[in-house]
């Protein structure tokens, strides 16, 4: 059904009474309740105050896009209201062998991530490990390792961090899962990043976080900026749509999680993006893909490198499994 307009010279003196008439007068006002195709919308001053509580709501009857962009204001949310359990968080993780004495890793999380945890494969916890940036202005997030010469083993730094962005495309299709690793001439792994978000992703300039998200599902950002003196100086507001440019915008800042490091010997290898959806799943499920990468389970293939749209400077590689 849809609402069907009644003419004036319907409902003149002379006009008859007709049962396509009276249907439309039975049906057209359900189709303005009911919010039906070309129907009046109800103007909010002729609803009465206090007169619309929960029990006039359907279940499931607001939806998404019944709502107007920014409808839900912070100062609507009732206190508590957002728990963890309603926080979009991922993991990732970043490791160092022990055999690699000292480094600098790129953390996944950057400017949104939580304190990371840690935890060793074998032996005992290094040295020294903490968080820092490289200067005031910086937003990187760096974790800094120093083993100091224990025994053979890997350290393992997991972090959880605020999800704002997925997916992501580097021009060959959506990546499920971002895995680099630090191979040393032998094809050891010296240093490995894995996580759903890239290292340039929340650790750059760029502002990637969505500030709202239209009734089309289109994320977008509120940019702000300033021309002419602090005091006076005109501030204009653009709306900048999230897309996948802008999510990979510093990617030649930050190519590899290894930015810290001196790479002499070193090669940062992209496991191939494309084929990393078993990985994502191992990820989702619980196990610790950390692990997997330094336990042996995959075998790289660095010999040759396959086409792929890729950071400056690394290498993408083949993965299969160890039989």
């Amino acid at each position: 059904m849809a609402y069907i307009p009644i003419g004036n010279n319907e409902v003149d003196p002379d006009s008859p009474i007709t049962t396509s008439l009276m249907v439309r007068l039975r049906d057209n006002p359900l189709e303005i309740i009911n919010n039906g195709t070309n129907a009046p919308e109800i103007d909010g001053a002729a609803i009465e105050a206090q007169t619309v509580g929960t029990t006039q709501i359907a279940p499931l009857a607001i939806t998404e896009a019944r709502q107007g962009d920014n409808s839900i204001s912070q100062p609507k949310l009732q206190n508590s209201v957002v728990g963890q359990a309603e926080c979009k968080t991922g993991q990732g993780s970043v490791t160092l062998a022990n055999s690699a004495g000292t480094a600098t890793l790129i953390l996944p999380g950057g400017q949104y991530g939580f304190y990371p945890r840690i935890q060793k494969t074998t032996g005992v916890l290094p040295g020294q490990v903490y968080m820092f940036n490289a200067n005031l202005s910086a937003l990187e997030s760096y974790i800094y390792i120093d083993h100091g010469g224990v025994a053979p083993g890997t350290t393992i730094i997991n972090q959880r961090y605020f999800v704002a962005s997925p997916p992501h495309d580097l021009g060959d299709g959506e990546i499920p899962y971002f895995c680099f690793v630090l191979l040393n001439n032998a094809g050891d792994i010296v240093a490995a990043y894995n996580a759903p978000e890239p290292p340039w992703m929340y650790n750059g300039p760029t502002k990637t976080t969505p500030d709202f998200r239209d009734q089309d599902g289109k994320q977008w950002i509120r940019k702000k900026t300033r021309a002419g003196s602090l005091e006076s100086g005109e501030i204009t507001e653009q709306l900048i749509e999230v897309t996948a440019d802008i999510k990979k915008a510093d990617i030649d800042l930050i190519p590899h999680p290894f930015i810290g490091m001196d790479l002499t010997g070193l090669t940062p290898v992209l496991l191939d993006p494309i084929g990393t959806e078993r990985l994502l799943d191992l990820h989702e499920s619980g196990e610790d893909i950390a692990e997997i990468l330094t336990g042996g389970h995959l075998l790289i293939d660095n010999t040759e490198e396959i086409t792929r749209a890729k950071p400056n400077g690394v290498l993408v590689s083949r993965v299969r499994w160890k039989p």
